[in-house]
């Protein structure tokens, strides 16, 4: 159980280059103490050997664990969530579409649609405007992803680089390409920068992996014409 929990502190705290040094061994105490109260005195942490007994601290050190695993879940730049964010966004979504889990009302999966989306030419628009100016590209395409979706419900996600994605659950297909249209518009319109998105439904058994590989087919279909919008159809696979 000792050993379950240490590796729950671990994944809980932002990686090493988000929060360093002294600072990050604030925030292991902080989380190492949130768990041990979760875990009903559990030892998590040798260095830890009291329990807290005041529920005001026990709240505000959930409270810590919570900001932590936010964190660590986080781009910084840009506010999405990150790679890992997104898998365990998924991880839930997959959950709650299995039988068992489902609720009575609920006769089929969940309908989700998987956007991949690429900010066209940004190595020129890097060249162009500097990096500077290229996190200012991807920081609204990401607001306007935001602006245009769900809080609490849709997932947008920095999957790494310029590399941007979105889930979208309980929606129609028709809806998920008029989002995704109106974004494209929207960022062509303020910032005079085209995006290619890619666009599928979510198989819940294939692994997200595999659905972001549809989406990615979809996607290389939509460069090729640029600044454009493609669904996915299993009959047209890119090759």
């Amino acid at each position: 159980m000792s050993e379950q929990i240490n590796q729950f502190i671990h994944d809980s705290l932002p990686p090493s280059d988000v929060i360093k040094g002294e600072e990050y061994w604030r925030s292991h105490q902080a989380a190492a103490q949130a768990v041990k109260v979760l875990f009903a005195g559990e030892q998590a942490d040798p260095l830890v050997d009291y329990v807290l007994d005041s529920e005001a601290e026990k709240s505000g050190l959930r409270a810590d664990l919570e900001h932590h695993t936010a964190l660590s879940q986080t781009d910084p730049l840009t506010g999405a969530v990150n790679r890992r964010g997104f898998t365990l966004a998924y991880d839930k979504l997959h959950w709650a579409t299995q039988p068992e889990n489902k609720r009575s009302s609920e006769k089929d999966p969940i309908p989700t649609y998987l956007f991949s989306v690429d900010i066209d030419n940004f190595k020129s628009v890097n060249d162009a405007l500097g990096h500077d100016g290229g996190d200012k590209v991807l920081i609204a395409v990401v607001e306007c992803l935001m602006k245009n979706t769900r809080e609490g419900t849709d997932v947008i996600g920095r999957l790494g680089g310029d590399e941007l994605a979105a889930l979208l659950p309980y929606v129609s297909k028709e809806r998920a390409l008029e989002i995704a249209d109106k974004v494209r518009l929207q960022i062509l319109e303020t910032t005079a920068t085209g995006l290619s998105i890619g666009i599928t439904e979510v198989d819940y058994k294939l692994s997200l992996a595999e659905n972001v590989d549809r989406a990615d087919q979809a996607l290389y279909a939509a460069k090729e014409s640029r600044n454009t919008v493609v669904m996915y159809e299993p009959t047209s696979r890119v090759a």
